[in-house]
Order: C-alpha cells, then sequence, then structure tokens
C-alpha cells in the first residue's frame, strides 16, 4: 500500500492531469453552453410537468402495439447478406425484443412524455454528444495516468535503480494499479464538472420520472430504419443515466487497461501512446471496412471492441440493430473486454519481469 500511495502521489503531483481535466471541463462548458439556444423553453416543460405530475399522455400512442421485431430482424439479413449462426443470433435477439415490446405495451411506457416534441433532440445531446464527449476525455485521462506512471522510471532515467532485479519489478504492477485509480479518479472529476454544467442549463427536474422508452424517442439508422428506442427492461431517465454512468467508467477502466498492456510491452511512453491510438482508430477502421467488403461476421465481431462500444454509447441498453448480435450487447461486451483484459495484463506483467531492460 506504501508504494502505491507513492505512484498515486506522483501522478497527482504532476500538473498536466489537472490542466487537463479543467480544459476538458471548459470545453464541455461550452459546448453546452453553446447549444442552449431552446433551453428556456424545455425548461419551462419540464418544470410544468414536475408540478403537475403528469409524466403521461394517452394520446401519444403505443407504438408497442406495432412494434414488428421480425421486421426490423428481416431488414438487417437482408441489407447484411446473413445466414446460419449470425442470422439465427439476429432473429433470436429480435424475439427476445418482441417479448419486450409487448410488456412495453401492457405497462403503458410509450404514454411518457419525457421531453415532447424535443424527446430525441434531448436524449441524443445528453447520452450521444456529452457523454461521447465524456467519454472520450475522462478515456484518455485515464490512458495518460497509466502510460504515465508506467513510463515514469524511464522518463527520469531511473530504471537501472528501480529495475536491477525481478523483485524490484513487482513495483510495476503497483504503478499500473496507480494508473487505473487516478484515472477512475478523472472520470469522476470530468463527468462530475461536466454534468453540473449541464444540469445547471437544463432543468430535468420534470424528466427524471418519464421512461426513456417514450413513444417520441427514436433511433434512426440505415439499416433498420426508424424504430422506437425499446430498451431490453424499463428505464427512467434517472435510471438510463446511472446504467450509462456506471458503463462509462468501466468502458473508460478498459481504455486505460489496454494503454497499461501496451505500456508494459513498449518501454518509451510516446511509441506507447502512439501505438494505443493507431489501435483504438483501427478498431473502427476496421469495422467500417469489413462492413463495406461485406464480411458480416467479422464486421459483427468487430461490434465488441472497446471503440465501437464508445461510439454507441447513445444506443445502449437497446437492440442496437445491425451493432449487436445479442440481447445486451454492451453489457456482455464489457465483461469480454474485462476478461481478455486481465488474461492480457498477466502475460504483458510475466513478459516485463523477464525481458532485459539494459
Amino acid at each position: 500500500m506504501r508504494i502505491l500511495r507513492f505512484e498515486l502521489k506522483k501522478l497527482a503531483q504532476t500538473p498536466m492531469f489537472w490542466v487537463f481535466a479543467l480544459l476538458s471541463i471548459l470545453l464541455n462548458a461550452f459546448a453546452i453552453s453553446n447549444d442552449s439556444y431552446w433551453a428556456k423553453e424545455l425548461n419551462e416543460f419540464s418544470r410544468e410537468i414536475y408540478v403537475s405530475g403528469q409524466y403521461k399522455d394517452p394520446e401519444i400512442g403505443d407504438v408497442y402495439a406495432d412494434y414488428s421485431g421480425e421486421d426490423y430482424a428481416d431488414r438487417i439479413i437482408k441489407s447484411m447478406n446473413l445466414s446460419g449462426i449470425t442470422e439465427k443470433l439476429i432473429r433470436s435477439k429480435y424475439e427476445k425484443m418482441q417479448a419486450v415490446a409487448y410488456e412495453f405495451s401492457e405497462q403503458e411506457i410509450s404514454y411518457y412524455i419525457y421531453a415532447g416534441s424535443a424527446t430525441t433532440d434531448i436524449h441524443k445531446q445528453l447520452f450521444r454528444y456529452v457523454m461521447r464527449l465524456i467519454l472520450t476525455q475522462t478515456a484518455l485521462f485515464a490512458v495518460l495516468s497509466v502510460l504515465c506512471s508506467l513510463g515514469y522510471e524511464r522518463q527520469n532515467k531511473t530504471e537501472s535503480v528501480v529495475y536491477p532485479s525481478r523483485t524490484g519489478r513487482k513495483v510495476m504492477r503497483h504503478k499500473y494499479l496507480a494508473g487505473l485509480i487516478f484515472g477512475a479518479v478523472g472520470f469522476i472529476i470530468i463527468s462530475t464538472g461536466t454534468f453540473v454544467v449541464y444540469f445547471s442549463v437544463w432543468d430535468y427536474s420534470g424528466l427524471w420520472q418519464s421512461n426513456v422508452s417514450s413513444g417520441l424517442n427514436y433511433i434512426n439508422d440505415l439499416t433498420t430504419g426508424l424504430r422506437p428506442f425499446n430498451t431490453w427492461q424499463s428505464f427512467t431517465v434517472t435510471e438510463y443515466f446511472t446504467a450509462t454512468i456506471i458503463l462509462g467508467f468501466i468502458l473508460t477502466i478498459v481504455f486505460a487497461g489496454l494503454a497499461g498492456v501496451i505500456g508494459l510491452l513498449f518501454r518509451n511512453t510516446y511509441t506507447a501512446f502512439g501505438i494505443f491510438g493507431l489501435l483504438v482508430i483501427s478498431m473502427m477502421f476496421i469495422c467500417v471496412l469489413t462492413a463495406n467488403a461485406g464480411f458480416a461476421e467479422l464486421h459483427l465481431a468487430t461490434t465488441f471492441t472497446p471503440t465501437l462500444l464508445w461510439y454507441n454509447c447513445y444506443m445502449w441498453f437497446t437492440d442496437m440493430g445491425a451493432m449487436a448480435v445479442i440481447p445486451w450487447h454492451e453489457t456482455w461486451a464489457v465483461v469480454l473486454n474485462l476478461l481478455a483484459l486481465a488474461v492480457f495484463t498477466v502475460l504483458a506483467m510475466k513478459y516485463f519481469r523477464r525481458r532485459d531492460l539494459l
């Protein structure tokens, strides 16, 4: 614990991280304020709902009464020319979503007003644009934390003092953990600062108790077209926001851990950061390339990568259209990434202890 505290102290005394966090919050504040031209109208609408306590309106209609999971499955299968196991997985996914739609119809989930006619826009603003911005910044903060912690001795030319033996090299696990912990602190600081600004501009008092699967909330993509924002279980805005934050936090740790594995394999911090950048960008590139080339199975496999999870954060806990083959795709993908990360971290640690650093 003494070594871990020492490593955390070194990171905390690095001005770069605090400057990065501050600039991130200021950038987010500017973006939020610059996009608040219709906040007054929505805030008044939100307060009216809160005061009245009327969160539902039957005039919205029941979008889940006519929900056709089979139709969405057919569109994806036809568009991607799927067959075999992938076709079965897609059909199975939408069979399960069809059952959820029946439940939502019985529970009158569609009647929730949410943000009225601005529902889809305001939902995208928070869960697509702001959340993706936060996840980008916190991932970078966490990645830099891990790489700077692992590369500290090399940068300060003290490797020959700290790592002369295999015992001395065990300090690397403390450095790795310190980087992850400090990255988690960065997530808390940047996300909290950003949300303080966001919710001071946008009044959600009348929105928190609404359901994100309101009949006024839609997803639109090229493969499945316009469809309801149907989640795998009923989520109020509060519950969906909380679940997204938790999953986003874990995804940030995944990015940091991935950078840590690379940092253990490559001694130079800048080289490790460059390789990390190329790797996460290549995940997106391969996803697009395989889709365009017609390699549907490989394309669907790439949707489990951290980069694609980050990109699709605004569709978490929904069917995710052609970007997922199983229910709760984002949750299972994060679990699989954590398991793979644990294995690669152990292997990278063993490699570091044995390699020649001279």
